[in-house]
């Protein structure tokens, strides 16, 4: 018991080492890089932390070569290994770390370098990066979200950064964390602008939280993309949610439900215009798309808006909405009509839902990004 608490108290005073020692001979520019690069290791800009770290570490260096000799000379050694090491370059942090004279360091820190020098041995080891992504596929497979998200920020670049940024969103995502998701959705896409299966990736956990009757954590979820992530695909996924509402709600609420979707399916389609072809052009974009326009056009005939129904409906048929939908095979869309408000009664709404979030669930992905080897 004793022993554990001496250990407890050294790991304490060495903690309070670590963080001291940038105060210690470290100027002004190394300490405004190395903050910077914690900033954007906060938020998984990896690239950017590399970099802002990496120039602290060679502040530091070039500090540490005008000095001639001393405990100075050596703390500002181990200063610059550390910067490197947060910056993910463990093989240049070895490399001045083997070079350190422990002898003529602080008392205080002279116990932190046998640790670092462990750590930056195994990060320099060839089999790192595979086994780290190995206990992360493990417990991605365990549904272990938090687990996951802990080794990722111990080890942030076992995987690049727009993976990195996308694996984050799926796993804060299942912690019903629906902001930080959506943050690091908006992270990904902003790294891979031209990646629709990603941004696609961004419906299949609002759905299946509305397929699992979690309806206001849908809710939550879709407003925070629509937000973080304004995209044809975020918006059709608040109306489809909003419908949802619509359908749940008392009689007084259905028509501010209803405005909600209808205001949703006109931003999609108005950004969905204005992507490039390529992306307008992917079938699973045009279908999606497709799929909240009709439910939109079928909610204005439901609610008696024949006119705007009718508008929107001419929008999803643009895009080939789906052909066996019973409006296609009742009614013209030239002449909407009340049967159709009746026929969609037969239209297997939640068939076709599932079959999205199937299709776009993060799951083939995130095991692909974790099998492949090579960060």
């Amino acid at each position: 018991m004793q022993e554990a608490a001496q250990e407890e108290r050294e790991e304490k005073e060495e903690g309070e080492a670590v963080i001291k020692m940038p105060l210690v001979n470290m100027s002004g520019a190394a300490t405004l890089a190395a903050a910077e690069g914690l900033a954007a290791l906060g938020v998984g800009d990896t690239v950017r932390a590399r970099q802002k770290y990496a120039e602290a570490g060679a502040i530091l260096e070039a500090e540490m070569k005008v000095r001639h000799g001393g405990g100075e000379k050596q703390l500002l050694r181990f200063l610059a290994a550390t910067q490197y090491y947060k910056g993910g370059d463990y093989q240049k942090a070895q490399d001045l770390a083997h070079k350190i004279d422990a002898r003529v360091l602080p008392k205080n820190v002279r116990g932190l370098l046998p640790q670092f020098l462990k750590d930056v041995k195994l990060r320099t080891s060839p089999g790192y990066v595979a086994g780290i992504r190995q206990t992360l596929l493990k417990l991605w497979q365990q549904k272990q979200p938090a687990e996951s998200l802990a080794v990722l920020q111990e080890h942030p670049y076992v995987l690049p950064p727009v993976s990195l940024a996308f694996v984050r969103a799926a796993l804060c995502g299942e912690l019903a964390n629906f902001r930080a998701a959506a943050l690091f959705f908006a992270n990904a896409i902003r790294q891979a602008p031209d990646d629709v299966g990603l941004v696609l990736t961004t419906a299949a956990q609002p759905l299946l939280l509305r397929s699992q009757d979690r309806l206001a954590e849908a809710w939550e979820y879709a407003q925070c993309q629509v937000e973080l992530v304004p995209h044809p695909v975020t918006f059709v996924t608040a109306s489809i949610i909003c419908y949802h509402r619509a359908c749940t709600a008392h009689a007084e609420d259905r028509k501010t439900h209803f405005a909600e979707q209808l205001a949703f399916v006109e931003k999609a389609w108005d950004v969905y215009q204005k992507l490039d072809l390529m992306q307008q052009n992917h079938p699973d974009m045009r279908a999606y798309v497709a799929f909240g326009l009709e439910l939109a056009g079928t909610m204005g005939l439901r609610q008696g808006n024949k006119q705007r129904g009718k508008e929107v409906w001419e929008q999803a048929v643009k895009l080939g909405a789906n052909a066996s939908h019973p409006w296609k095979q009742r009614a013209s869309v030239a002449d909407p009509s009340e049967e159709v408000s009746q026929a969609v009664e037969a239209w297997n709404l939640s068939e076709r839902e599932t079959h999205f979030f199937t299709r776009f669930t993060p799951e083939p992905s995130i095991r692909q990004q974790l099998e492949v080897v090579g960060a």
